[in-house]
């Protein structure tokens, strides 16, 4: 092994959580506060309406996007510029091209909801559609910057896309523009991010096309681009079956669709710091495909740091979901508690298989991502339709269960490039979860939860016993990747 490229991916991994931490806990503070207004401004329906219109228009979009992105993140070599000016004129082709097809089409679309979605919807369709081309626009500098591990400059330009999105559509919303208060938010917040991801990752842009260029990245980036079109198949049932037919209950589609995206929002709460491990894991990975037993351990390491602290929150919140939803969301949201906790239970599967998913990439399974997001596809329509139908709209998550619990496939198929000790990672930290949630439990039966102050203080209790059983049960194993974390820290503040 090189010692020097060990190192020198050391410090990259270490500069890259570092930032990536810091992006991700300035982005769930924007997102939280934003939503704690958005769910007294705004009813469920409208919730469910624009996660409608936002399924409707990736159905199309997905086709105005090949995977170049990702492409130009996993090639060995340095991309050029007449490649970087192909890839962007494609994407921008692209997704002109698809901003017309909605346009044309959009009435079809929200014709198929029978009149539960509003006559404005079809504007709300179109106009939207202008975020996805700004996106489009963007992606080149995005994909250079992730290529670099330059994750304080992709810091900058989230933060300031979500602030400006955040803050639109509230004063919006305040203003009573309901549903175009998302739509005119996520255009403003994508311009913004357009001008400062090109600001912050400049490259020679210019009018030129060349084929042969373009043909070097599509055997990498078509492969992904059919992933993500299966992945929509896979999401359709929520927007395209539950939205037009919600099961028992008596909800409306929209108020059902609404119910279940505001439960999986919440029930994101415990991913926090695997999406920022996830977010850093493919370019990372990438380094190391030559590298298989370096790119081991880095995964051991992530993945372990992932689950002890996902667990500890996944506990603390099913335990509390009754009283987060009454005190913290109003309790015109408590029929969507049963979606909330089985949202919960998912995110423990993704949380940990997107590593592993995102791992295989990096070593260029493309195709083997593309296979199982088609099994997912298939999955999720032959288990969510009779369960919705059965059991109203919270059917969707326990399909969503079911599914996810697939991908731990993905852990076999890694053993291929190092071996991984899944069982010995995960089996201490899910006990002492358990055990966790039956204290909570039992204190919130004793003292039931009243207002905030008591909520947060049970939260706190339940994060005190986690706390105290890990450093007992695997003390050792937490001294090693303190070392890890700390020199995180370090690595932030002092750029060293």
């Amino acid at each position: 092994m090189n010692d020097e490229l060990e190192q020198q991916i050391k410090r990259l991994a270490v500069r890259g959580l570092g930032w990536i931490a810091f992006s991700r806990l300035l982005t769930q503070i924007l997102i939280t506060a934003g939503n704690l207004v958005l769910v007294r401004l705004l009813f469920p329906a409208e919730f469910g309406t624009f996660a409608i219109i936002q399924f409707l228009v990736s159905l199309v979009w997905v086709f105005a996007d090949l995977g170049l992105r990702q492409a130009l993140v996993q090639r060995q070599e340095e991309p050029e510029t007449p490649l970087l000016r192909s890839v962007w004129w494609t994407h921008l082709g692209l997704g002109v091209l698809m901003a017309a097809v909605l346009w044309l089409v959009g009435p079809l679309f929200i014709s198929y909801y029978a009149g539960q979605l509003e006559p404005q919807a079809v504007s709300w369709l179109r106009w939207f559609v202008v975020s996805q081309i700004l996106v489009n626009m963007s992606l080149v500098s995005v994909g250079l910057l992730e290529r670099r591990l330059a994750y304080k400059k992709i810091l900058i330009g989230e933060v300031s896309e979500l602030f400006v999105t955040q803050v639109s559509t509230i004063v919006l919303a305040f203003f009573g523009f309901g549903v175009a208060s998302f739509v005119v938010g996520a255009i403003l917040g994508k311009f913004v991010a357009l001008v400062a991801f090109f600001w912050l990752s400049p490259w020679a842009w210019g009018v030129s096309w060349e084929w042969k260029k373009l043909r070097s990245v599509l055997s990498f980036g078509v492969p992904i681009q059919m992933s993500a079109w299966l992945g929509i198949i896979n999401g359709a049932v929520l927007p395209l079956f539950v939205g037009r037919f919600p099961g028992p209950g008596g909800w409306s589609g929209p108020e059902a669709v609404g119910f279940v995206t505001w439960a999986g929002g919440v029930a994101a709460l415990p991913r926090v710091l695997a999406h920022i491990i996830e977010q850093m894991i493919f370019p990372l990975m990438s380094r190391l495909q030559k590298t298989p037993e370096l790119a081991g351990r880095y995964f051991e390491r992530m993945l372990r740091i992932v689950v002890v602290v996902m667990f500890a929150v996944a506990a603390v919140l099913f335990v509390l979901a009754p009283e987060v939803t009454r005190l913290v969301y109003t309790p015109d949201w408590l029929p969507a508690l049963p979606a909330l906790r089985l949202a919960i239970i998912q995110t423990i599967f993704i949380a940990t298989t997107s590593l592993a998913l995102s791992t295989l990439l990096a070593f260029g399974e493309a195709s083997f991502l593309r296979n199982m997001h088609a099994l997912w596809a298939l999955l999720q329509w032959v288990l969510a339709v009779p369960l919705v139908l059965t059991l109203g709209f919270w059917g969707v998550n326990v399909a969503g269960i079911l599914v996810s619990a697939t991908a731990l496939y993905a852990f076999v198929r890694l053993r291929r490039y190092f071996k991984l000790a899944l069982f010995r990672i995960v089996t201490m930290p899910a006990l002492v979860a358990t055990l966790t949630a039956l204290s909570v439990f039992g204190v919130v039966r004793l003292f039931p939860i009243g207002n905030i102050i008591h909520l947060l203080l049970v939260g706190m209790f339940g994060g005190a016993v986690y706390s105290l059983l890990i450093f007992v049960f695997m003390r050792r194993e937490l001294a090693r990747e303190f070392v890890f974390v700390k020199g995180v820290v370090r690595e932030l503040v002092t750029g060293r």
